[in-house]
């Protein structure tokens, strides 16, 4: 069994569900195929299928959980060209391509990186000559350092592709180890790689990062600049609208029972927010969920809160949440949470601990 703690909040924080596929390949190089990724991340058809939305933030540590399981290779750093990126993030990395220069698209990559993902952030540094980029840990667990060297060699691709020939020195600094010697993966960057330092850390220093790129395009940076910032408000009120939605249903679920009924929450809740029916579910669907997900998710919530927070029953909570009988609230439960609610109860897990079950013959623990 693979158990880890889950940060408060995680599950607000989103990230593209354009990364699962990069995941999901890692994964099948170790014989680890489409159905055992999926029971192992909580990763569903819907989150497979949603090319253009966002993955919970506890399934994406659950994928980056899995990944520190499996051998790093070079293999799953990111492309080496901003066109090969375009194939994932075609508006990012065009208008990462037509930046006025260096700099300018260094800070565009960090302005805009919260539509790759969330989880983590990196702070920019300046001088003259010289770009520092620390990459920050926010959700706060025990990570590999393959996270911070696939953001550093995002970077690297605007930087080569601006500078060109222009004289460039990067440095990349680990706080870790991994399996592929510094050596290699800086040969393979074109960058200088140490392990085992105090930040994680890309230092570029030359005196080109100033110089208008050849491939500067004033108007179309213009529209892109327009286009990408439209995004990012979208992002912003997808997490404020779904925060609320989630507060709401929380809070309705709990004091007026409508956890057997997911007709009569929805009508609840459009009522909350004033809203239509059509309405409410547009916006939630243009985020890539649903509301009989939602539902579902809290439901399973309130039932894991129901048996760590009372001391009602197994049956008085199948009977309080809906379900027509204890065993049916068991299939429920352990199809969620990995184990059966008595067991559960006997281990009095903590509320913010995941299970996740692994595959026969899969990743073993250490």
């Amino acid at each position: 069994m693979l158990s880890f703690p889950m940060p408060s909040g995680i599950r607000h924080k989103t990230v593209s569900s354009r990364l699962i596929r990069n995941f999901m390949r890692k994964a099948q190089r170790i014989g680890i195929e489409e159905t055992a990724f999926c029971q192992l991340t909580g990763i569903t058809a819907d989150d497979l299928h949603a090319s253009d939305g966002r993955l919970a933030g506890d399934k994406h540590m659950r994928m980056l959980r899995l990944e520190d399981r499996l051998p790093f290779s070079l293999q799953d750093l990111p492309p080496r060209t901003l066109e090969q990126v375009y194939t994932q993030f075609p508006e990012l990395a065009t208008l990462w391509s037509l930046s006025r220069t260096p700099r300018q698209g260094v800070e565009r990559f960090v302005e805009n990186r919260c539509l790759i993902g969330e989880l983590d952030s990196v702070a920019l540094l300046q001088t003259d000559d010289s770009l520092s980029l620390v990459y920050i840990n926010e959700a706060g667990l025990p990570r590999s350092c393959a996270s911070a060297l696939s953001n550093f060699a995002l970077v690297l691709c605007i930087l080569h592709h601006h500078l060109g020939r222009a004289a460039c020195r990067v440095d990349i600094e680990l706080q870790g180890e991994l399996a592929v010697p510094a050596a290699l993966i800086g040969e393979h960057l074109d960058a200088r790689v140490h392990f085992h330092c105090a930040h994680n850390r890309l230092i570029c220093q030359s005196g080109a990062l100033d110089v208008v790129s050849r491939h500067h395009q004033p108007l179309a940076e213009r529209h892109l600049q327009t286009c990408v910032a439209d995004m990012r408000s979208r992002l912003a009120n997808r997490e404020s609208f779904l925060q609320q939605v989630r507060a709401t249903l929380e809070s309705r679920m709990r004091t007026q029972n409508i956890a057997d009924d997911c007709e009569q929450a929805l009508t609840l809740v459009c009522g909350q927010f004033g809203i239509s029916r059509w309405t409410l579910l547009r916006r939630l669907k243009q985020e890539g969920c649903t509301f009989q997900w939602l539902w579902t998710r809290l439901r399973a919530e309130e039932a894991r809160r129901l048996l760590s927070e009372t001391k009602l029953s197994i049956s008085e909570v199948s009977e309080r949440l809906g379900f027509g009988s204890q065993s049916s609230l068991s299939r429920f439960f352990k199809t969620h949470w990995g184990v059966t609610p008595a067991r559960y109860r006997a281990a009095r897990q903590p509320c913010n601990t995941l299970t996740l079950p692994l595959p026969s013959g899969g990743v073993q623990n250490p």
